[in-house]
C-alpha cells in the first residue's frame, strides 16, 4: 500500500522479474502478479522505489521463492523443517538458485509438465529422468524412472545408509543412482 501524507502524486518504480507485472488501484493499493515460466524456480529479488513530487524517496526490497508447480497444494506436514515440501514426488527443498534437494534423487533440477502429474528432472551429473505420479511411490521412496541417457527404464530406491541405488533393466545390474 503506497500513500503520501500530503497527497502528493507518487512515482513508483519497481524492479521485477521479467514475468511479473503490477497495477495500482485508486485507493493506493498496488498488486503484483505474474506467472513464472519453466526454469524460473528459485529466488527472485523485487525492489521498489517510491518518490513523491517533493523528492522524498522510500526504497523496499524483498525476496520471493518460486517452487515448481507439481499440482495440488503443498504439504501441511508441520514436522518438516522450514523450506521443505512434500508432493507426489516426495520430500524436497528448493534452493535460491532453483535446484532442489530431493531426499532420494539428491540435487536435481525439476522440470514439471503442464499437466503437473509428470516431470523431467536433471541430476547434478547431467542425467535426465522422467517419471509421473503413477510410477513414483513417494511413501516408499522408490519407483520407476525413464532414463533419457540410457533410453530405458530403471527402478530407483533408497538403500542402506541413505544411498540411492537403481536397477538397470537393460544391463540387469544394481548401481549407484546418478
Amino acid at each position: 500500500h503506497a500513500y503520501d501524507r500530503n497527497n502528493d502524486p507518487l512515482l513508483i518504480n519497481p524492479t521485477l522479474p521479467s514475468w511479473m507485472n503490477f497495477s495500482a488501484s485508486d485507493s493506493g493499493l498496488w498488486e503484483f502478479y505474474g506467472s513464472a515460466g519453466v526454469g524460473e524456480t528459485g529466488s527472485h529479488v523485487i525492489e521498489i522505489m517510491i518518490v513523491d513530487t517533493s523528492g522524498l524517496q522510500s526504497n523496499a526490497k524483498t525476496l520471493i521463492n518460486i517452487k515448481p508447480n507439481l499440482g495440488g497444494g503443498s504439504s501441511s506436514n508441520d514436522a518438516l523443517p522450514n523450506g521443505w515440501d512434500e508432493q507426489w514426488i516426495g520430500t524436497y527443498a528448493i534452493s535460491n538458485n532453483g535446484w532442489c534437494y530431493h531426499t532420494v534423487w539428491h540435487w536435481v533440477w525439476l522440470q514439471p509438465s503442464n499437466n503437473m502429474s509428470d516431470l523431467w528432472f536433471l541430476t547434478e551429473v547431467g542425467n535426465w529422468y522422467w517419471t509421473n505420479s503413477e510410477n513414483w511411490d513417494a511413501e516408499n521412496q522408490s519407483g520407476y524412472l525413464y532414463s533419457a541417457t540410457k533410453k530405458s527404464w530403471i527402478y530407483c530406491r533408497k538403500d542402506v545408509g541413505e544411498q540411492t541405488i537403481s536397477y538397470d533393466y537393460t544391463e540387469k545390474v544394481w548401481e549407484k543412482f546418478k
